[in-house]
């Protein structure tokens, strides 16, 4: 699978999962957002976990997606059997190496802001200064994502690898990123394809909104939308996984 079709391909087979139970997977989705926001509000350890969950959520949302596929309900005990499985402290350690690559990345926009990105980390009420953002925020917060990218790519595959074929975290991260450089084109017109809906979205609604004068209409149709999106985006990565290490063009009818 090395067609640059592909990638749009993935994004179009996460809409035909969704379809076949979008409140499920909206619900599952949600109870992630709700454990990593309640984790986020116990100081320092909490915001530490949160990191070192995310692939163990990431599973858990996986396993959602798996259930849907097979014409099964979503159902909060196998959203949180990850959390019982026998690859839950590998994927412990994956957060933990993530959270490393992220650090790395965020040390690194230190060279170009002299930490104002990680005193907005720390420091969120800044956001609400009358003085506004540094002008180096916007520079550093895209950089932190470029150099974070590559490190992402390499672990993208690696939760389901463990979890599912119960690989170690080594040879996970391993065959994780050699599948995506086999994958490259579809990976670009994967991401290429997010960009575009994630920003043309808002565009059009704010077109029509401006020429008919009913923003407020539009306004309130735009945060449903918006997160049908993001639930959209998670469900894909299932399908991803599926087309590249279980060879099927997407979920069943």
């Amino acid at each position: 699978m090395d067609a640059l079709s592909n990638g749009w391909t993935w994004v179009r087979m996460s809409y035909r999962l969704f379809s076949k139970n979008p409140f499920g997977l909206s619900l599952m989705f949600m109870t992630m957002v709700l454990s990593l926001v309640l984790c986020v509000v116990v100081p320092l350890l909490g915001q530490i976990a949160a990191f070192i969950l995310m692939p163990v959520f990431a599973m858990s949302m996986m396993q959602s997606c798996r259930q849907v596929d097979l014409g099964e309900a979503c159902s909060l005990q196998n959203f949180f059997s990850v959390f019982r499985s026998a690859s839950f402290k590998t994927l412990c350690l994956l957060g933990v190496v993530q959270t490393v690559g992220l650090i790395c990345s965020l040390g690194l926009t230190m060279l170009v802001d002299g930490g104002a990105l990680l005193d907005l980390f720390r420091h969120p009420e800044i956001l609400q200064s009358k003085d506004g953002l540094p002008p180096t925020i916007l520079m550093s917060g895209l950089m932190m994502r470029l150099f974070d990218l590559p490190f992402t790519l390499v672990l993208w595959f690696a939760p389901p690898l463990i979890a599912w074929q119960d690989m170690a975290l080594g040879k996970a991260m391993f065959y994780s990123a050699v599948s995506v450089w086999r994958n490259r084109r579809g990976f670009f017109a994967y991401f290429l394809s997010w960009l575009a809906i994630f920003l043309g979205i808002p565009l059009l609604l704010s077109s029509i909104a401006s020429l008919t004068g009913v923003a407020s209409i539009l306004t309130a149709f735009a945060l449903p939308l918006m997160l049908m999106l993001t639930v959209l985006a998670n469900c894909s990565f299932y399908v991803m996984y599926q087309a590249v290490f279980e060879n099927r063009e997407g979920p069943s009818l």
